[in-house]
């Protein structure tokens, strides 16, 4: 299929047509979703049929501290910041920029707490969303997509990890 994600991304960018309507493509080329893909072409068809394209200008916040995620966002195209309010100073501390292959909402979407982080649009932004519900059915029903997010996840706490050594 595609080449291994870097960085703790869910698929390979060049791995995807260019087109935001070849979603069965870019489905196929996420790494975490090609168990479903290779295993069930019914649920291949129900995943992509659940993913919904989303567009916002530069500048727009999509998903506030304190409130509730109820999807999880693959930047396709574009470029968004993962922001947090400083306790220290109050002024926004960028926790990461999400490039095309990112994602944003998996911890959210699985322990259902409310979003710690700010999803700002730096420019114009397209995401692939899924929502929290057809993002659990996947992961009950597919036990290698659940060994691929905790794979990613773990990157994730590891990456956060080096972050902090490096303030302290």
């Amino acid at each position: 299929m595609g080449s291994t994600p870097t960085r703790g991304t869910l698929f390979n960018i060049e791995d995807v047509m260019a087109t935001q309507d070849e979603l069965t493509t870019l489905v196929k080329a996420m790494p975490f979703f090609q168990p479903v893909t290779s295993e069930c072409p019914d649920c291949a068809q129900n995943l992509v049929a659940a993913l919904e394209k989303r567009t916002y200008p530069g500048g727009t916040v999509v998903e506030r501290e304190g409130m509730l995620c109820e999807g999880v966002y693959v930047v396709y195209q574009g470029h968004a910041k993962e922001v947090v309010r400083s306790l220290k100073s109050g002024g926004e501390v960028i926790v990461e920029v999400l490039n095309p292959s990112d994602t944003f909402g998996l911890v959210s979407v699985i322990d259902g707490l409310d979003c710690d982080t700010r999803l700002v649009t730096l420019d114009e932004c397209h995401f692939l969303w899924l929502s929290k519900e057809a993002f659990a059915d996947v992961l009950q029903h597919h036990s290698q997509v659940h060994r691929l997010v905790m794979d990613h996840l773990c990157f994730e706490i590891r990456q956060a990890h080096q972050w902090i050594a490096n303030l302290l």
